[in-house]
């Protein structure tokens, strides 16, 4: 099983500009917290690293990770250097990992679900590019609900029902009228 693991690794060229992103990152990623190194020679080293990873690949072909890992590596040397010039103390205050992860988890989640609204929505025939407005006209019509009835699990009600009627207006206009899914999911 081992075998076949390390068989798929990438070799070569391809290896070495996949390095070089990885490296390009780790040269921004050692002046932010936890590490905070606040001199700049340890992130341009680990840049440069990566850009000459990066002219290696280019050099053998594999164009676009070698550029990819020339660029990221440029940048991880300049955000690393800015990141050594600001103070720690702003350096924990900007950069708070569970903040960041939660921000992530946020601002993802209703995105997430609107693509796995869209892949079901294709795999029945029916290009919906309003699914986002969708769930938005949901979570709306949900916290009006909730606020005017004053219970919160009638406000989810209101939110799936409202969903669920803008999604049988735009079912409605492309399967039975016939109209254009696109214009139709964009109305």
């Amino acid at each position: 099983m081992i075998e076949r693991l390390l068989a798929r690794l990438p070799r070569g060229a391809r290896a070495a500009g996949l390095v070089g992103i990885i490296l390009g990152l780790a040269a921004f990623w050692v002046a932010l917290p936890p590490l905070k190194v606040r001199t700049p020679l340890l992130p341009a080293a680990i840049g440069l690293v990566a850009v000459a990873l990066g002219a290696y690949a280019v050099s053998r072909g594999v164009k676009r990770i070698g550029w990819g890992a020339v660029v990221i590596g440029v940048a991880g040397i300049g955000l690393g250097y800015l990141a050594t010039r600001s103070s720690i103390g702003n350096l924990d205050q900007v950069v708070v990992w569970s903040a960041l992860f939660a921000a992530m988890l946020r601002y993802a989640t209703p995105l997430t679900f609107a693509a796995m609204g869209g892949i079901f929505s294709e795999r029945s025939g029916v290009t919906n590019i309003g699914l986002e407005g969708m769930l938005l006209s949901g979570a709306f019509f949900g916290i009006l609900a909730a606020d005017k009835l004053s219970s919160w699990p009638l406000g989810l009600v209101a939110a799936a029902l409202s969903g669920g009627l803008f999604a049988l207006v735009h079912a409605f206009f492309a399967i039975h009228l016939r109209a254009d899914q696109i214009v139709g999911g964009f109305a």
